[in-house]
C-alpha cells in the first residue's frame, strides 16, 4: 500500500469523528444589503441568532449612516473591509461568513454547513448552490453524490472564512468593490489549499436573482468599472487562473475519494442524478458535463499568483 493510500485510509477513519467541538456565536455573519431582500429571511430564526453573531452592512440612496448599524456606500468588498475597520471584531470570531444578501437556505442547512465545515477543519469554503441556481461556475453546482468536494475554487457569492484566512485577504478588500480576481487566487493563501479548501453538497442553498445586474447597476450610479478593478487585480498578483476542479472528496456513505477514475465516475454519477437533471438548465448540464474533462487534465500544483507582488502589497498596507 502507497503512502497516498495510507493518508487516504486514515482520513477516512477520521472522517467518522468529530474534530471540533461547535461553539455558540463563534461564526460571524456579515451580510452587506440595501434591506430591501426577503431572500434572507432565514437569518432571523431563533436558531441562526443563537449559533450566529449576524451582522448587516448596509448601501443605498434610501438609507443613512444616522438609522443603520454600519453603512458604505461601494460594493460588497470594500464595504466589509470598511465594516472590519469601524468594528474592531477580528479577534472575537473564529469564523466568518459573508453571504450575498439574496441567498435563499433554512436554518437547519446553514447550520449544516457550519457544523461539516468546522468539524473538517475547512479555512475557505462555501455551501453548494441549488441545481436551479444562476451561476457563474459549474463546479459550485451540488452534487449529490457528495457530502462535501474539497476543490482549488471558493467564489465570491458566499464565503465562509476561518479568521487566518481572512487577516491575509482582508487588505486586498480596501477599494476593491466587486472583488472580482480574487477569488482565482484566495485558495492558495490558506496553510494547506489542498485539504483547507471545499465545497459543502449536503446544505446547498440557493440564488435566484440574475448574476452581476444588481451589483452592476449599484456600481454604476458610483462609476465603478468591475471589470476594470478585476484587470488591476490580475495585473498586480500577477494571477494565472487555474481550471477549478475536485481534488478529494467524501460521498454520501462516507467514501473517501482521491482525484482519480474513482471520484470521475462519482462525479459522473451526480451529473447524471435525476434531481440534477429535472432542474438545472441547459447551460448547468453542458457546462457541468465540458467541467468533467477538465478533472482529468487540470494541474493544481503550481503558483496562480505572485507571492512576492502579494507580499509587497500586504507591506505597503501595513
Amino acid at each position: 500500500m502507497n503512502l497516498g493510500c495510507i493518508i487516504g485510509y486514515l482520513d477516512n477513519l477520521l472522517l467518522r469523528v468529530p474534530r471540533r467541538k461547535m461553539d455558540e456565536n463563534k461564526t460571524l455573519i456579515l451580510v452587506r444589503t440595501n434591506g430591501q431582500s426577503s431572500a434572507i429571511r432565514w437569518l432571523e430564526d431563533r436558531n441562526i441568532q443563537n449559533q450566529f453573531c449576524v451582522r448587516y452592512s448596509y448601501y443605498g440612496d434610501e438609507l443613512s449612516k444616522q438609522n443603520v448599524d454600519h453603512y458604505y456606500s461601494g460594493g460588497k468588498w470594500s464595504g466589509i473591509f470598511d465594516f472590519f475597520e469601524a468594528n474592531k471584531v477580528l479577534n472575537e470570531f473564529e469564523y466568518f461568513w459573508f453571504l450575498d444578501d439574496d441567498i435563499e437556505s433554512t436554518p437547519e442547512n446553514a447550520l449544516l454547513f457550519q457544523r461539516t465545515a468546522i468539524e473538517h477543519g475547512f479555512k475557505l469554503a462555501q455551501p453548494a448552490l441549488l441545481p436551479d441556481s444562476f451561476f457563474a461556475h459549474s463546479i459550485t453546482l451540488a452534487n449529490p453524490q457528495f457530502k462535501f468536494r474539497r476543490t482549488n475554487f471558493v467564489e465570491l457569492m458566499m464565503p465562509w472564512m476561518h479568521r487566518s484566512v481572512l487577516t491575509r485577504v482582508l487588505p486586498l478588500f480596501k477599494d476593491r468593490h466587486a472583488a472580482l480576481g480574487l477569488d482565482l487566487f484566495w485558495h492558495q493563501l490558506t496553510d494547506d489549499p489542498t485539504n483547507d479548501v471545499a465545497i459543502v453538497d449536503e446544505a446547498p442553498m440557493g440564488h435566484y436573482r440574475p448574476r452581476r445586474k444588481h451589483l452592476r447597476t449599484n456600481l454604476n450610479k458610483q462609476a465603478i468599472n468591475m471589470f476594470s478593478e478585476k484587470k488591476e487585480t490580475i495585473e498586480t498578483f500577477k494571477v494565472k487562473r487555474q481550471l477549478a476542479v475536485v481534488l478529494s472528496a467524501v460521498s454520501k456513505d462516507g467514501t473517501y475519494l482521491i482525484r482519480g477514475p474513482k471520484l470521475w465516475r462519482a462525479l459522473l454519477r451526480g451529473f447524471f442524478h435525476e434531481d440534477n437533471r429535472k432542474h438545472s438548465s441547459g447551460r448547468a448540464l453542458y457546462s457541468t458535463a465540458f467541467s468533467l474533462f477538465f478533472q482529468m487534465m487540470a494541474r493544481t500544483d503550481a503558483r496562480c499568483f505572485d507571492q512576492a507582488a502579494y507580499e509587497q502589497f500586504i507591506e505597503h498596507s501595513s
